[in-house]
């Protein structure tokens, strides 16, 4: 499309304070992918891809000839070719380990901030951004700043914890950020970490601020540019005329700022845009101007831009009509992130023209002026109203015509205005409906009629109840519809017109419009540091808060995951070809355009592996395909993958491998499954205890329901990745997985070799959380067939599309729990009984049996309760619930209180074992090795204390290696949260050998240092090398008779929770959570505090909020944080306060510890549950029965149906048959479990 004798212009940026000329760029080339494949900054993460995760963000800084701006922005969507005379920082730019850290890295670090450290230099680079721009932020700052960032495992407290400290609050105020000790402590706190980070926290320092480059400033302003790729031009004109010439030789070209749109098309929808226009530099489009009766803001203006402009008009009080002016400020305060806001322009809104747009509604209802212009056309003005759509993303536009400022008038005397949005989650989603009227159609409308009938009315309840019903009729949204959520959908239109009235009736009346009242972020972390007197009682490192062993290296960006390897020479790119049908034959695979492509080497199949060799085992059976043979049975298998020499080519060629099937009926429900007779046959399918049906003849109540409880997607941000690379003796293979053992068996069977000559090595997971157990297998072994047919390194860095709906962390043990707790409130509302009071009444105690006859020891489950009752004040919250909820008709606040027991062992009882290295040298240094991942729980640190305690060394003398097959054979997954229990009993048996070999060289030296023991040890010939083996004993269950030891011990815990719900809208606000765990002696508090709180959060997630939906032909719809939604920051509750349960003893682990990871997950069912309490006093108050079903998760749209209410009475239940059409989504129920008797 282009002439050879066409050149680009050069591309001139720095880059952490150097500079770099580029002669030859394509302009596809994303700044992520530049930072990462071309410097080797690889703290630059890349997880969603579509900048909805924060995992890649830098700062960007620009010269505009007077000042110079700093912003975060999304690198994964930033055009390379955007950043010339740009200057860049990355994470890597402000400090490391090798120098200096940089206090924003050091407070994170040092606050217990990172987990699995993936989604860590994206938050530093948020804050330092801020710093960059507000040397004391306040909280607010930190929260817009933090909107666009995403993290799976902390549940966040810890971060705004250590944030916090920038801040000009003093402690203490708003806060109570410390760690309550009770007892003396034999053991003092290491002074060189305090509990609390504030009394040791240093002033920034300004010689590691990056200084914006007085260069970039000289050649300021820019000159026009133009930038030639294979099938791609990006032009960068200067003024109007260039602009309007370009697109009249270009009609189609697309205009480009942030690329938050046109970016993600291209990346996941394969568009193909071949000229793009970045018109960042034509000051006209940024012109801002305010007169009486209009603000004029020019169409490239960033959303940022905007929304200071706001701040600026509301806080000087210059213009008196400022209502209109305060919803734009709100609607981009929940507008995307801070990074997209950044770079997103009001032009791009407008244009895009998205039916769920936050801006349009306020436009077009404002009757907001376009002006725009051409060079065939010329100027004129347009009105943004109801004939500006034509339909979806479709607009009344003039290819040509570029839109060059708009005209937003300001309100007329005695106008009210006000704005809404709905969504999944608080902050950066996509809105679900607003008034006047976004996301009821396939574009923002006007609801003409309404308006019509409105106009010259008095505002009064006779107009309301008119306005409503015109409302109603005139927003039908049939079954079926885009979006799905038909009958929500057309209840917000009604709940939030009803809203306003309310709210302006209140402002009209001098009154505060009810609203949620933000309070600050509080938070309390308990747990004791006395240690119990005689037998268990330790000295050293053990029952310490010690920081995350790579804690420093996350925030640096200097932790390295498989894609951050350094390449190597000849590496080649796999990328899967996945299935797009759910159930169907495939009948051909056409790739012949595919292996023609650029870059690209060959295609592999299942035609292309013997048939034995295709399959492979992760459970009992061996009925996976490493691809799909004749039939695929979900969509999303690997049917193939492609091989080339860049990602890029890999990608662009398995877009064009071609499928032809026969398709079957889709098995998508758990209906559809037994219709069908789709069962996997179970060995052990039933456990009774007692005789239920003599019970239930003598029950006073029998109780029947229905309980349904949906998937969760892991989420976590590393995507499954691995790396294979021949060596002279086998394979070695770098694999994002949790489980080495297990993939290097398959890789040898697969290639049909010994297990010794595969090493499957494994440094650490960016998150995993059960997903990377064995979902991580089949793109390791088909990179692993690759290699061993190219003989060359294969990189199989893929997005997942997860087509298996596994479990998440715990095995089902969430959903499990949740049905039951789910018979203990139907039990309680039945009897008239509180649910708090049925669960203590049935709570197990010390030397209780349970039903498959395991004896209970040390069982704390009723102190926990006792405990979290009084740290909650349980009876004076409920009173202040029952209080408020009489004073208020739409807002309601419940309360629950929920235990947890959790068993804690492998299901299978020869999985409960694990083996360990240790060497010492003759420094006295140790190196050990365990079969354990570290994967963000903090296992290696634990591993480390375990080390530093037995042999009486410090840490700092400790290193933990990567977790090697050739270091540790035979190791079990790291699951189960199981995985300190094992591997800290294999190593503590290492280094009592290591002390039993050196006990006569002490005995002897009594007042030796450790070196010279070392010295001395060698120099006697002592091997300073050891393995160590711990299996768990008196593990087994009798299956046939039902009883056994399954668990080795529990871990128990109790939370309690107090929400607060719109009943309107259906949104919820988590006011206060309190958790009272018990985890033993815990090995590092502050890790296992985090454990609690990132779990908890996972939960809340699961059971509010994380809707896995797919089509009724089964492609899953939620993919990616665009569609579905992890809680945020705003999310988590509002005062959050972890304790952990003290003088608990458990003699069956190391240390007398318990295992963290998994157990807390349910207690996040207190804020369903409260939902619930809450939905039951708006039930009674609308004379409906309090027994009702609310499914899982209870999302908006579910608990504002829920409430069926009199609104909620004017919209009928839809019906498929009554539209004809399909569902728009469904959710897969992971369990569905029918009660009928009780």
């Amino acid at each position: 499309m282009t002439s050879t004798s066409e050149r680009s212009d050069s591309l001139i940026l720095y880059v952490n304070g150097h500079k770099i000329v580029e002669k030859s760029i394509d302009p596809r080339l994303t700044l992520s992918t530049y930072l990462r494949s071309h410097l080797g900054l690889s703290g630059t993460k890349v997880a969603c891809g579509e900048g909805g995760c924060g995992a890649c963000t830098v700062m960007i800084s620009t010269w505009n000839g007077h000042t110079v701006s700093h912003k975060s922005v999304n690198a994964c969507l930033i055009p390379l070719v955007s950043m010339h005379l740009c200057a860049i920082t990355t994470v890597e730019g402000i400090g490391s380990t090798r120098t200096k850290l940089h206090e924003v890295q050091k407070r994170l670090a040092d606050a217990h901030g990172s987990q699995c450290g993936f989604c860590t230099p994206g938050f530093v680079m948020s804050m330092y951004s801020l710093l960059r721009n507000k040397a004391v932020p306040d909280m607010e700052d930190i929260s817009t700043y933090f909107q666009g960032n995403l993290c799976r495992c902390t549940g966040y407290r810890p971060i705004l914890e250590a944030y916090k400290t920038f801040t000009d609050t003093k402690f203490g105020e708003g806060n109570n950020y410390k760690r309550i000790t009770t007892g003396k402590c034999p053991c003092k706190v290491n002074e060189e970490e305090p509990t609390d980070i504030r009394s040791n926290v240093l002033k920034c320092d300004p010689t590691q601020e990056a200084i914006f480059p007085s260069e970039l400033k000289e050649m300021h302003p820019p000159k026009s540019r133009k930038y030639i790729g294979p099938d791609l031009i990006w032009y960068v004109p200067l003024n109007l005329k260039e602009l309007f010439n370009i697109k009249k030789s270009y009609p189609d070209a697309r205009i480009i700022n942030g690329n938050t749109e046109v970016g993600i098309e291209v990346k996941f929808k394969i568009s193909k845009v071949h000229v793009m226009i970045q018109t960042t530099q034509v000051n006209d489009l940024h012109n801002i101007e305010i007169n009486d009766n209009f603000l004029q803001i020019g169409a490239s203006c960033s959303l940022s831009k905007i929304e200071e402009l706001c701040d600026h008009l509301i806080e000087s009080e210059k213009h008196s009509k400022m209502q209109i002016i305060k919803e734009i400020k709100f609607m981009l305060q929940v507008f995307a992130g801070k990074q997209i806001r950044n770079v997103a322009t009001l032009g791009g809104n407008i244009s895009t023209g998205s039916p769920i747009s936050d801006l349009l509604p306020i436009l077009l209802s404002t009757s907001s002026i376009l002006r725009v212009g051409s060079a065939t056309y010329g100027l004129r003005d347009v009105t943004l109203d109801s004939k500006f759509f034509l339909g979806y993303r479709k607009n009344m536009l003039k290819n040509e015509e570029i839109i060059i400022n708009v005209l937003i008038p300001f309100e007329s005397q005695n106008e009210y205005f006000k704005t809404y949005k709905i969504s999944k989650r608080i902050e950066d989603d996509i809105a679900i409906a607003k008034v006047a009227f976004g996301g009821i159609g396939p574009y923002t409308k006007l609801l003409n009629q309404t308006n019509s009938f409105l106009q010259g009315k008095p505002w009064n309840e006779s107009t309301f109840e008119l306005a409503m019903n015109r409302l109603l009729d005139e927003t039908n949204i049939p079954m079926g519809s885009p979006g799905g959520m038909e009958r929500y959908r057309q209840s917000l239109v009604l709940s939030l017109f009803y809203k306003s009235f309310l709210d302006i009736n209140t402002e009209r009346s001098g009154k505060v419009t009810s609203q949620y009242k933000e309070k600050e972020f509080k938070s309390i972390q308990l747990y004791d540091f006395s240690l119990s007197q005689g037998k268990n009682s330790v000295q050293g490192t053990i029952q310490k808060p010690k920081k995350h062993i790579s804690a420093d290296l996350h925030t640096t960006g200097e932790a390295k995951y498989v894609d951050d390897y350094n390449k190597t020479e000849n590496e080649i790119f796999c990328v899967f070809v996945y299935s797009r049908m759910s159930n169907a034959l495939i009948k051909s695979i056409e790739y012949s355009e595919a292996v023609n492509s650029p870059g690209v080497l060959g295609f592999i199949s299942s035609k292309d592996i013997p048939k034995e060799s295709n399959l492979f085992c992760v459970s009992l059976l061996k009925d996976e395909l490493i691809f799909a043979d004749t039939k695929v049975n979900c969509y999303g298998q690997i049917i193939g993958a492609i091989l080339a020499d860049t990602r890029e080519h890999a990608k662009d060629g398995a877009s064009k491998v071609q499928v032809d099937y026969e398709k079957l009926d889709p098995i998508l429900t758990i209906e559809d499954a037994i219709e069908s007779s789709s069962f996997f046959p179970l060995p052990h399918s039933k456990l009774q205890a007692g005789d239920p049906s003599n019970i239930f003849e003598s029950c006073d109540h029998i109780i029947e329901g229905k309980v349904q409880t949906g998937a969760q997607e892991h989420f976590y941000l590393e995507t499954q990745c691995g790396l294979i690379v021949p060596t002279e003796t086998g394979i070695l293979a770098h694999s994002s997985t949790q489980n080495p053992t297990e993939t290097q068996q398959c890789i040898a069977k697969m290639l049909n070799i010994p297990m010794n000559q595969v090493n499957v090595s494994v440094k650490r997971l960016g998150g995993g959380f059960g997903g990377k157990e064995t979902r991580s297998i089949p793109f390791t072994l088909a990179a692993a067939w690759a290699a061993v047919q190219y003989r060359k390194p294969k990189d199989s860095a893929v997005k997942q599309i997860c087509p298996q709906i596994l479990h998440f962390a715990d095995s089902g043990g969430p959903q499990v729990m949740m049905i039951v707790e789910n018979y203990i409130e139907r039990v309680g509302d039945t009897l008239n009984m509180s649910p708090e009071s049925i669960r203590e009444i049935n709570m197990y105690q010390e030397g209780d049996v349970t039903y498959y006859g395991q004896e209970l020891e040390n069982c704390s489950l009723r102190r926990c309760w006792q405990e979290c009752e009084a740290l909650s004040q349980f009876s004076e919250r409920r009173r202040s619930v029952d209080e408020f909820n009489l004073g208020n008709k739409w807002r309601k606040r419940g309360l629950s209180m929920i235990p947890t027991k959790y068993g804690i062992a492998f299901g299978l009882p020869h999985l409960n074992q694990a083996g360990s290295l240790i060497h010492v040298y003759k420094d006295g240094s140790i190196l050990a090795s365990h079969g354990g991942v570290e994967m963000g729980q903090g296992l290696h640190i634990k591993i480390a204390q375990i080390i530093s305690t037995v042999l009486e060394v410090p840490l700092s003398i400790i290193s933990i290696c990567n977790t090697m097959t050739d270091k540790v054979p035979n190791t079990s997954a790291t699951a189960a949260s199981v995985g300190s229990d094992l591997n800290g009993m294999a190593i503590k048996a290492a280094c009592e050998e290591i002390n039993k070999r050196l006990a006569p060289i002490v005995d002897s030296y009594p007042k030796a240092s450790w070196n010279e023991i070392i010295t001395l040890a060698y120099e006697s010939s002592i091997s300073l090398s050891c393995t160590g083996f711990y299996s768990t004993p008196d593990l087994g269950m009798n299956w046939k008779e039902g009883k056994g030891r399954p668990f080795n011990y529990f871990t128990y815990g109790v939370g309690c929770s107090v929400v607060e719900v719109d009943l309107l809208t259906g949104m919820h606000c988590l006011l206060k959570t309190d958790i009272v765990m018990d985890l033993g002696e815990s090995l590092n508090p502050a890790i296992d505090i985090g454990q609690v709180e990132g779990a908890f959060v996972q939960g809340y997630g699961l059971y509010t909020m994380e809707q896995l939906l797919h089509t009724p032909d089964g492609e899953l719809i939620t993919k990616g944080p665009s569609n579905y939604k992890i809680p945020g920051f705003k999310d988590i509750p509002k005062e959050f306060n972890v304790s952990l349960l003290r003088g608990s003893k458990n003699s069956r682990a190391v240390y007398s510890s318990k295992a963290v990871g998994e157990p807390p997950l349910f207690l996040a069912a207190s804020v369903y549950f409260a939902i619930k309490d809450a939905l039951k006093y708006a039930r009674k108050e609308n004379n409906e029965d309090i027994i009702f079903n609310l499914e899982i998760p209870a999302t908006s749209e579910r608990i504002r149906l829920a409430s069926n209410d009199w609104i909620i009475s004017k919209i009928p239940p839809l019906s498929l048959s009554s539209s004809g059409n399909k569902p728009w989504s469904i959710q897969v129920y992971l369990f569905f479990s029918l009660s009928p008797s009780l």
